[in-house]
């Protein structure tokens, strides 16, 4: 399994004060939550026990993967980060190695 395209840096805000970074393709509202996803290429087999934000596939060998899922009531701010090089800067999770 490896990234179909390379994720985006978001900066979440939370109404606590608190910060989070989480690395992902992009965001949608469900049910009272942002739900962030990545795509990922790989097999079924692959991808099995994975938690899946998106049924079925996007395209053959192509899921979108659940990377978060926050309830809206908590959020104050999302922001895409531009300060990041490259998005080559995540590691990918395929590679035990990084």
């Amino acid at each position: 399994m490896k990234y179909a395209v390379a994720p985006s840096r978001w900066l979440i805000r939370l109404r606590s004060g608190t910060q989070l970074e989480v690395w992902a393709n992009g965001y949608s509202v469900d049910e009272d939550h942002y739900v962030f996803g990545a795509l990922m290429d790989g097999s079924p087999e692959e991808l099995e026990g994975a938690p899946l934000a998106v049924w079925p596939p996007l395209q053959p060998g192509c899921f979108q993967i659940l990377v978060a899922r926050i309830p809206e009531a908590e959020v104050a701010e999302v922001n895409a980060s531009t300060d990041v090089e490259s998005p080559g800067d995540v590691p990918d999770p395929s590679d035990p190695g990084q």
